[in-house]
């Protein structure tokens, strides 16, 4: 059909259905937008009774569950050359719906870590590199790698609590790692991120079980960052030069904070493969990707040079099946003991020959088909990443190893979401699935949260003498730092 064809037809129907210029398209999340007839299908699905007189019976049942993305709303435009306006919240009510669920987040943190609110402690890395590091040698800490890879962010926080007794170190990393993650969710619930169920989505970062180990921790700030790299993949461009350059930055600060940009790469790659015809995005996301590309060239230089992390594991036996049913058992954990009992051993194996075809054919369907296979590839490569770390011992990583299940946990949830949005019959039972794992996971966390004993590290410090070097115990039990007075 040629365009003035389509442009008529769609006058005609419209003109039935009683609708003017300029014709309205509410947004709605969802589908890329390569195929215009799947797009074209969306638009009388939604907005038309006449579509159920056009006869295509195919397309329509194949673009029922449809949402129009971005891209496809802008080649929905220059195809049919119709005005579009996009229908969205309005900014008042946005900004109150996600100042609301941040505050909520920061009560589920509350919660979860009430002691640490009140008494923060240094915690692992973050006193045996960061304060030990940045109080020996100040701005020549901010390029030293940690595990074979840069943390610039963490490093510069570090630095600046150089202009700040030693005694408020615990505090100052506490609260920033905090407010970072505040800031992720935050940016979850943005209304340009192409997910649904933006609240549920942004609350599974504070909820998930494996934030165990994560949270507080500036150091281990890096995989709730990494999340934010992520989420700005699948975000519409914004008119604002302003936010496209702070997108920018904060891709910078992502990519030198930690590995997981080399597990972004791909991410941002496919997303820039799909955007092609569609100049704006396209624009956007290509600085995007060299953004991310720039930062992996830097990690993947680096990690070289320490291939020793990949050795400090000592060898002990493990049975061959933690490496099939390590992504399923660590991902559900929210549903404990649940998933220790499906998830282990040769039954293990079998259960995930069986769920994991299910899943993908759900995966591979629209809506949200991108978000959904990025995400696999995006939390894969990071658990499979730790795994290959830890490959002398896994059974290490069956009770630990949370750093490296994260990002799965929280996908796990939106996982669910999606699906709740793509099949709206078992929404309900979606819900209830997802509510059900909240309260186990607040059963798993709240009150639970890392060690609460009082390590004293205000009165521990005051102990530090002039060219004497001291030695400080830290949280967990067993980690110290060596200080140097300077």
């Amino acid at each position: 059909m040629t365009s003035y064809g389509i442009r008529s037809l769609i006058a005609d129907v419209l003109s039935e259905e009683g609708v003017t210029r300029p014709y309205p398209i509410v947004y709605r999340e969802g589908i890329s937008s390569g195929d215009f007839e799947e797009v074209l299908v969306a638009f009388f699905c939604k907005h038309t009774r006449g579509f159920r007189r056009l006869g295509w019976r195919r397309l329509r049942l194949k673009a029922s569950s449809a949402r129009l993305s971005t891209a496809g709303l802008i080649r929905f435009e220059e195809i049919i050359g119709i005005p579009i306006r996009i229908n969205t919240n309005t900014p008042g009510r946005a900004w109150l719906v996600r100042t609301g669920i941040v505050v909520l987040a920061l009560a589920l943190l509350f919660l979860r870590t009430p002691l640490y609110f009140i008494a923060p402690q240094i915690w692992a890395e973050d006193g045996t590199f960061l304060v030990a590091q940045a109080y020996a040698s100040g701005a020549h800490s901010l390029l030293v790698p940690v595990a074979g890879y840069l943390l610039l962010a963490p490093r510069i926080i570090a630095l600046a609590g150089n202009l700040l007794p030693l005694t408020a170190a615990p505090w100052l990393y506490f609260y920033f790692a905090t407010a970072v993650l505040l800031f992720v969710v935050w940016l979850v619930t943005s209304p340009r991120l192409d997910m649904p169920y933006k609240p549920i989505c942004a609350l599974a970062l504070v909820g998930v079980p494996a934030g165990i180990e994560i949270f507080g921790g500036l150091a281990n700030s890096q995989w709730t960052l990494a999340l934010a790299g992520f989420a700005l993949a699948f975000m519409r461009p914004s008119n604002s030069k302003i936010v496209l350059a702070s997108e920018g930055f904060l891709l910078l600060l992502v990519s030198l904070n930690g590995p997981c940009v080399l597990f972004l790469l791909p991410v941002y790659a496919w997303r820039l493969y799909c955007a092609r015809g569609v100049s704006v995005e396209r624009s956007r996301l290509l600085l995007l990707a060299s953004i991310v590309f720039f930062g992996s060239i830097v990690q993947a230089i680096l990690i070289p040079f320490s291939i020793g992390v990949f050795y400090l594991i000592s060898p002990e036996p493990y049975s061959w099946t933690l490496w099939v049913n390590m992504p399923l058992n660590r991902w559900t954990e929210m549903l404990d003991p649940l998933n220790d009992w499906v998830f282990q051993g040769l039954l293990g194996v079998l259960a995930t020959a069986i769920i994991t075809p299910l899943l993908v054919a759900l995966a591979l369907r629209q809506p949200h088909l991108a978000q959904k296979v990025c995400m696999a590839i995006f939390a894969g490569a990071i658990l499979y990443g730790g795994m290959y770390k830890y490959r002398n011992n896994l059974n290490v990583a069956m009770h630990d190893f949370h750093r490296y299940t994260y990002a799965g946990s929280v996908f796990a949830i939106w996982f669910l979401c999606c699906f709740a949005a793509a099949y709206p019959k078992a929404r309900l039972v979606i819900f209830f699935v997802i509510f059900a794992a909240a309260l186990n996971s607040a059963r798993l966390t709240f009150s639970s949260y890392r060690p609460s004993i009082d390590l004293t590290w205000s009165e521990q410090v005051k102990e530090i003498r002039p060219g004497v070097p001291s030695k400080i115990a830290i949280a967990p039990q067993g980690w110290f730092v060596y200080i140097t007075p300077r």
